[in-house]
C-alpha cells in the first residue's frame, strides 16, 4: 500500500521510510497528482510526458540507491569479518575507495538523497514550464504568428 502525505517536505520521508513499500510508479503517480495538481494541467503535451518520465527516473534512482547503500554497508561489514563471498566488487566510473571512506560517505545518504531528490524534482518542473511555453508558441504557429494574434486581439478590444 502506498500513500502520499500532503506536505511537500514529506517526499523524502516517503521515499526513504522503511515503513513504505510500494511500486515506485504507483508512488510517483500519487505524489505527482497530489503535490502538483496535475489533474488541472495539460496532460497531453510532450512536455508533460517528458516531465513524468524524468520524475519517474529520479524516483527509480532513489529506490535503487536506498537498496544499494544498505547492501553495500552489509557487504563491507561481512568483508571485514571475513565472511565467505562477502567482498565489494569493483565500481563503475570511479577508482575503488577504501571501505572506511565508503562507510563515512554512506552515513548521510538519507539526508543527501532527500535533498537531491527534491532539488531534482523542482528542476524538472521548471523545465516543464519552459517546454509548455515553447509548445504553446509552436501550437499557435510560432512566435511571430502568436504575437500578431495577440496584438490583433488586443487592438480589437
Amino acid at each position: 500500500m502506498c500513500y502520499a502525505k500532503k506536505n511537500i517536505r514529506t517526499i523524502s520521508y516517503i521515499v526513504l521510510s522503511k515503513k513504505v513499500y510500494c511500486d515506485s510508479r504507483i508512488w510517483f503517480d500519487s505524489i505527482l497528482s497530489t503535490k502538483l495538481n496535475l489533474d488541472k494541467m495539460l496532460t497531453n503535451t510532450s512536455a508533460f510526458k517528458r516531465l513524468k518520465t524524468e520524475q519517474q527516473n529520479v524516483i527509480n534512482f532513489a529506490v535503487l540507491l536506498c537498496h544499494a547503500i544498505p547492501t553495500t554497508k552489509k557487504m563491507i561489514i561481512g568483508e571485514e569479518k571475513g565472511v565467505k563471498y562477502f567482498n565489494i566488487p569493483d565500481v563503475d566510473y570511479f577508482n575503488k575507495s577504501p571501505n572506511s571512506r565508503i562507510i563515512q560517505i554512506a552515513q548521510h545518504y538519507k539526508q543527501n538523497t532527500s535533498k537531491y531528490l527534491i532539488i531534482s524534482t523542482f528542476s524538472f518542473f521548471e523545465f516543464y514550464i519552459k517546454d509548455v511555453i515553447i509548445e504553446l508558441i509552436d501550437f499557435h504557429g510560432g512566435l511571430e504568428q502568436m504575437i500578431k494574434s495577440v496584438l490583433g486581439n488586443f487592438i480589437m478590444h
